[in-house]
């Protein structure tokens, strides 16, 4: 094989860690709140999964899901009805309405 020629590796000279330098935080108080709005998500992110694993037991169980009766609570509204289809951002009832999944905040199952 031919024999190449070094490669030029410069030192580094700076420290590693600079940026610690030039950081700035803003007032407690805006730290707090966004400390807030992050937990708001966070528990928001735990009932929106809980409503999906829902939603799948109720749509991969054999038979067919309009027999299955549930409680469902909104923002605006409380139905207590059955689920006839589900796309990725809304479900269908039985009485024809048309729920938002963004908009659920509890959904139960209710044994016959």
């Amino acid at each position: 094989m031919k024999k190449l020629p070094r490669i030029y590796k410069n030192q580094m000279s700076s420290p590693k860690n600079n940026n610690k330098k030039y950081c700035y935080l803003e007032s407690n108080k805006e730290i707090a709140k966004n400390i807030t709005i992050e937990n708001k998500v966070i528990n928001k992110e735990v009932v929106d999964e809980k409503i999906e694993n829902t939603l799948q037991s109720i749509f991969k169980k054999t038979g067919y899901p309009y027999n299955i009766r549930v409680y469902i609570k909104t923002k605006d509204k409380e139905y207590d009805t059955y689920l006839v289809a589900r796309t990725k951002r809304k479900i269908t009832t039985l009485d024809n309405e048309v729920i938002y999944l963004d908009e659920i905040e509890e959904l139960k199952k209710i044994s016959n």
